[in-house]
C-alpha cells in the first residue's frame, strides 16, 4: 500500500444517509437546515467522502454522484430506509456507513474514526455515542455483509426500532456531537464554534488575487504547473564515475562537477562525477563510488544493472500540477516553485490585519488605569497563522475612534480587542451600525472568549471583535485566526492537530483552554482561567478547543 492509497481500516465504501425529514418536535425539515452555511443533508454527503452515496427519503437537491431512493413503505422508519439504502449500495461495498441527515458537526474523520474502531475491534458495527453517553443508532460503521445478515434476520423492517438489530456489545465511540431536535438546540448548534467557523468560510468574500513571486503566509490562487522539468537535464544521483559502454572502463582525467560543463566520453571510458553534476555527452550511466572495483588500470562494477542517473524530468515533466489552488504558500513551496521555474503566480494573501486596543482604562494614568497587556500575545497568534499584523491606534471610548478605525486604509481585517458587548462605553456595535456593516457572528457558545463579532464593511475590511479581557481577546484570536485566513484567502483548511486529554472537561459547553503536554502523551488542563491577565496561559505550549463533557484520552483540536 502507498501512502496515497486509501486505508480500508479508516474510510467506507459506502454510506446510507438517512433524509426522511420527519422532526416533530422541531417542526422543519430537518435535512435542509442550514448550520454554519452548509445543509445538514450537505454534511452527511460531504462526510462520506468519496465512497458511494445513497439517500433515503423524499425528491432532494443532491450532487450527481449521489443516488436518492425511497423507503417502503414512505415513512416506514429509519430501519426501512437503512433496508431501502443497503439495497442500492454497489455490491462490492465491504463497509457501509449508516448516518442520519441532521448531525451539524459529522465530518470525513467522524466515520473514518468509527471504521477504524470497527476494523480494530473485528466487530460487525462500530457506534457513536454522544458527550452524555447515549448511543447514536444513526451514526455508525458497519461491515457490509453483517448489515445485510442483520435486517434479513428480523424479518419485516417497517416501523421496528434500529436497536433490533446491533449486537449488545457493539464498541462505542464518544464524539462531540449535538442534537437540534428544538428551536433551543438549534439556536446552540448554530452558535457552536465549528458551525461558526464554518460560516465564515461560505459568508466571507475571497480577497482578489494578485500575480507576483510566491509569498510565505499567501494562498494559490490557481494551480502551481511547473514551467520546467525537474530536473532539467540527466544528473548524477551520487558521487562515483560516469561512464561509457560495457565494462571494462579506462579512466580519463578531469571530473564533472555540478555547475560545469564536462568534456565528453569515448565508448569504454569513465570520468568521475559529482552529485548534482550534469551526465556528461555518451555517457550512458553513473555509478556510485561504493560500487566500483578496479581491475588492474581499468574499472568495473560489482552490479551490471547499476545505474545512479536521475534522468531529466523524473520528478515532474514540464506542465505538470505541483500544487493545487487553495495550496498555503509556504518556504518549500516557494523552494518547489523556484525549482519548477515558476516566478510568478496569482495569489491571495499575505493577510494583512490591523490590531487595536481599545477602552479609556487601558493605558490611563492613576488607579482607574490598567496597562496594556493583551496586544502583543494576540498579535502572536495572529502572525503564526500566517498573517501580517499592522498595529493599529488604541481606540478610546469615543463614536470618532471607532468610525474611523472602520474606515478602508489597505487592512484586509480590522481586529479590536474590546468594546464588543453592550455596555455604555462598548462603541463597536454603534459604529458598525453607522457604517451599514453586516454582522455575520454576534457571539460563540465557547467560554471564556465568547465574546466575538465578526461583520463586514461596504468597501471596507473585515472587522474582528474580540474580548475585552486579555485571555478572552487570546482565545478568541486563537479560534478564528486560521478559519479567517482559509476564508479570505480560499485556501484548504489543513486537517486538524489533534491533542489526546490527560483531564475531564466537566462543563456541558465548549470551552477553549490553554494546555501544556504531561510528558506521558497527553495533555493537561488548567485547574483554572482567569481572563484579566495571562497567568494561567503563560509557560503553556498551546491552546485546545475542548468538546462538552470530554473524558480523558478524548482527541481534541489544537488552536495554537
Amino acid at each position: 500500500m502507498t501512502s496515497t492509497d486509501r486505508d480500508p481500516a479508516a474510510s467506507c465504501d459506502a454510506a446510507v444517509v438517512v433524509a426522511g425529514g420527519a422532526a416533530r418536535r422541531l417542526g422543519l425539515d430537518k435535512p435542509e437546515l442550514v448550520v454554519g452555511g452548509r445543509r445538514l443533508l450537505d454534511a452527511a454527503i460531504a462526510a462520506a467522502g468519496e465512497a458511494a452515496v445513497v439517500v433515503v427519503g423524499p425528491p432532494r437537491a443532491v450532487p450527481e454522484h449521489v443516488v436518492v431512493v425511497r423507503e417502503d413503505p414512505p415513512g416506514g422508519g429509519p430501519l426501512a430506509a437503512i433496508a431501502a439504502g443497503l439495497a442500492a449500495v454497489p455490491a462490492t461495498a465491504r463497509t457501509v456507513a449508516v448516518l442520519a441527515a441532521d448531525l451539524p458537526e459529522v465530518e470525513p474523520w467522524t466515520l473514518a474514526r468509527l471504521a477504524a474502531l470497527r476494523s480494530e475491534t473485528a466487530a460487525p458495527v462500530a457506534l457513536a455515542e454522544d458527550p452524555h453517553g447515549h448511543l447514536q443508532y444513526l451514526l455508525a460503521v458497519w461491515d457490509a455483509a453483517a448489515l445485510r445478515a442483520a435486517l434479513a434476520g428480523i424479518g419485516s423492517a417497517e416501523n421496528a426500532p434500529v436497536r433490533a438489530i446491533l449486537p449488545p456489545d457493539a464498541p462505542r465511540l464518544r464524539l462531540p456531537l449535538e442534537d437540534a431536535d428544538t428551536p433551543e438546540d438549534l439556536a446552540r448548534v448554530e452558535k457552536s464554534p465549528l458551525a461558526i467557523r464554518r460560516l465564515l468560510r461560505t459568508a466571507l468574500p475571497a480577497l482578489p488575487a494578485a500575480g507576483g513571486p510566491p509569498v510565505p503566509g499567501a494562498a494559490l490562487a490557481e494551480a502551481l504547473v511547473a514551467a520546467a522539468p525537474f530536473p532539467p537535464f540527466d544528473q548524477s544521483a551520487m558521487d562515483g564515475w560516469a561512464v561509457a559502454g560495457p565494462p571494462p572502463w579506462r579512466p580519463v582525467d578531469g571530473a564533472a562537477l555540478a555547475g560545469h560543463a564536462a568534456p565528453p566520453l569515448e565508448p569504454g571510458t569513465a570520468v568521475r562525477i559529482a552529485t548534482g553534476a550534469r551526465l556528461p555527452a555518451g555517457a550512458d550511466r553513473v555509478i556510485r563510488d561504493e560500487e566500483i572495483v578496479t581491475d588492474g588500470p581499468a574499472l568495473n562494477c560489482t552490479d551490471a544493472a547499476r545505474n545512479d542517473v536521475r534522468p531529466a524530468g523524473s520528478a515532474w515533466p514540464d506542465g505538470a500540477t505541483l500544487a493545487p489552488a487553495g495550496a498555503a504558500i509556504d518556504p518549500a513551496l516557494v523552494s518547489l516553485a523556484t525549482a519548477a521555474g515558476v516566478t510568478a503566480i496569482a495569489a491571495r494573501g499575505p493577510l494583512r490585519i490591523r490590531l487595536h486596543t481599545s477602552g479609556d482604562e487601558v493605558g490611563a494614568a492613576g488607579r482607574a488605569g490598567l496597562p496594556e497587556t493583551a496586544w502583543g500575545p494576540v498579535a502572536a497568534v495572529f502572525e503564526a497563522s500566517g498573517a501580517c499584523v499592522l498595529r493599529g491606534p488604541h481606540l478610546p471610548d469615543a463614536p470618532a475612534s471607532f468610525r474611523a478605525a472602520l474606515l478602508p486604509d489597505g487592512a484586509d481585517v480590522v481586529a479590536v480587542i474590546g468594546a464588543t458587548g453592550r455596555g455604555a462605553a462598548d462603541r463597536l456595535r454603534g459604529a458598525l451600525a453607522e457604517a451599514g456593516a453586516t454582522l455575520l457572528v454576534d457571539g460563540v457558545d465557547v467560554r471564556p472568549g465568547g465574546s466575538l463579532l465578526v461583520a463586514t464593511v461596504p468597501d471596507g475590511p473585515i472587522v474582528l471583535g474580540l474580548g475585552g479581557n486579555p485571555m478572552a481577546a487570546l482565545l478568541g484570536a486563537a479560534l478564528l485566526a486560521r478559519p479567517l485566513r482559509a476564508a479570505l484567502l480560499r485556501e484548504t483548511p489543513p486537517a486538524a492537530e489533534l491533542l489526546a486529554l490527560a483531564d475531564p472537561n466537566p462543563d456541558d459547553r465548549w470551552r477553549m483552554l490553554p494546555v501544556e503536554p504531561d510528558g506521558a502523551g497527553r495533555w493537561r488542563l488548567p485547574a483554572t482561567v482567569a481572563t484579566p491577565h495571562l497567568r494561567d496561559a503563560a509557560g503553556r505550549r498551546g491552546i485546545a478547543l475542548v468538546p462538552p463533557l470530554a473524558q480523558p484520552g478524548d482527541l481534541v483540536e489544537r488552536l495554537a
